[in-house]
């Protein structure tokens, strides 16, 4: 049997809390349930050949941001919960909690929004910048909790982003306590989806105003949570495609040259720059052909990003 090796090192957001993974017996590991931090995880996986499977390694534990500590702002005291990497493999969106009704349940204040089936926790969705000094500034995503009333901006839980950029932004969803234009349940809980800036300045919020996804919660026990996007798999060279982040390698080009109109598909553009909408190496600005107008190289799924202009901030 063929035996493959991959190999791959990527930075994980973590949880601190008594039953994860990492130690909390030392304060520098942050305030258990209050606090977000990254550990570094490589792998060396095989196909299965000889009964092995490879190895994963967990090293570089440390802490970026603990509510308890001064420069919380807002989210002074909070509980901090689903931490996810935003598609550019730095920013951060996460879920806060100010009520401690859980911890006389025993599920140390972790539950996203549960309590007793009846009442349910507050919820706000905030998120971990990073700065030009190497740390995070932590921003509440007030554009994405606000509804139409003020008891809105604290029923949102469980952000989920897409883990590629698509139109310049990035994309997140999440569960949310709110009514909307449908004349359904008094309180539906259902799904919404909120845009976020990747050229926001740091401390400003990134967000902008969600909108719901349609036919959820139409009866009471339709409630919706905890949703994942879901890629297709991507498409090897010369099958047909949309856009370029269908395809494992190169871009989303017309299958004749001569003829722009003519069928996509997958393959390798001849031009020495990136042009707008397709691939490019992530964090290589400069392969864009636009470059020098703004477009960036958004995102970094398997080491690959979108040539775009930055969707800009409200």
């Amino acid at each position: 049997m063929r035996d493959e090796t991959h190999a791959a090192t990527r930075k994980f957001p973590s949880k601190k809390q008594t039953r994860g993974s990492l130690s909390t017996n030392s304060t520098s590991m942050g305030t258990p349930s209050q606090s977000i931090g990254t550990v570094d995880l490589a792998t060396m996986l095989t196909d299965g050949g000889g009964g092995s499977f490879g190895t994963v390694t967990l090293t570089g534990p440390q802490t970026i941001y603990d509510s308890t500590m001064g420069d919380a702002g807002t989210g002074a005291q909070a509980f901090t919960k689903v931490p996810t990497f935003l598609p550019d493999s730095k920013s951060i969106v996460f879920e806060e909690t100010h009520s401690s009704a859980q911890a006389a349940d025993g599920y140390n204040n972790m539950l996203p929004d549960y309590v007793d089936g009846t009442n349910y926790v507050d919820g706000a969705l905030a998120m971990l910048q990073p700065t030009t000094g190497g740390g995070y500034v932590r921003v509440t995503l007030v554009n994405a909790n606000a509804g139409t009333v003020a008891s809105y901006e604290t029923r949102n839980y469980e952000p989920k982003p897409l883990p590629v950029a698509v139109g310049g932004y990035y994309w997140v969803v999440f569960a949310s306590f709110r009514n909307d234009a449908y004349p359904t349940l008094a309180t539906p809980k259902k799904l919404w989806v909120t845009a976020i800036s990747p050229a926001a300045t740091p401390g400003t919020d990134a967000s902008h105003p969600p909108f719901t996804l349609v036919n959820q919660a139409v009866i009471a026990p339709q409630q919706s949570q905890r949703a994942y996007w879901a890629l297709a798999p991507c498409q090897g060279t010369g099958n047909g495609c949309q856009t370029d982040n269908d395809c494992c390698n190169g871009s989303c080009l017309p299958q004749s040259q001569a003829d722009a109109g003519s069928a996509l598909a997958c393959g390798t553009p001849n031009t020495g720059c990136v042009a707008n909408g397709s691939r490019c190496t992530a964090g290589q600005n400069q392969q864009c052909c636009n470059a020098s107008q703004g477009v960036q190289c958004i995102g970094t799924l398997n080491g690959y990003g979108t040539c775009d202009a930055p969707g800009v901030a409200q």
